[in-house]
């Protein structure tokens, strides 16, 4: 008998998932590398992926306009980011902590 060992390497997939849709790099049955998820509730995320989880630079839209861009940490935003609001010119820019804003 042959010993063989599994390489998981990435690829890139597209699938639905719970009435929304994912396309990006694949690895070990989990997102990961760069990828694009749009949510049912018409909220879209496009960055880095790790593990299943958004990490690394990603930007994430609310469906009412308002977005995220920055630093991202299994799931959360965090790290440097700027919150920026859809109907004015107002924004939050700084640092963040598991989707809090702590302040510049």
């Amino acid at each position: 008998m042959t010993n063989m060992s599994i390489i998981s390497a990435p690829v890139k997939v597209s699938i639905n998932m719970n009435e929304s849709t994912y396309q990006g790099g694949w690895k070990a049955g989990k997102k990961h590398g760069y990828g694009v998820r749009k949510y049912s509730n018409g909220d879209i995320y496009r960055g880095d992926y790790k593990n299943g989880e958004m990490h690394g630079d990603g930007k994430y839209t609310f469906s009412d306009g308002d977005y995220y861009k920055g630093e991202f940490e299994d799931g959360y935003f965090q790290g440097e980011g700027k919150w920026h609001y859809a109907d004015s010119d107002t924004y939050k820019e700084g640092t963040w902590f598991e989707d809090e804003y702590i302040g510049e």
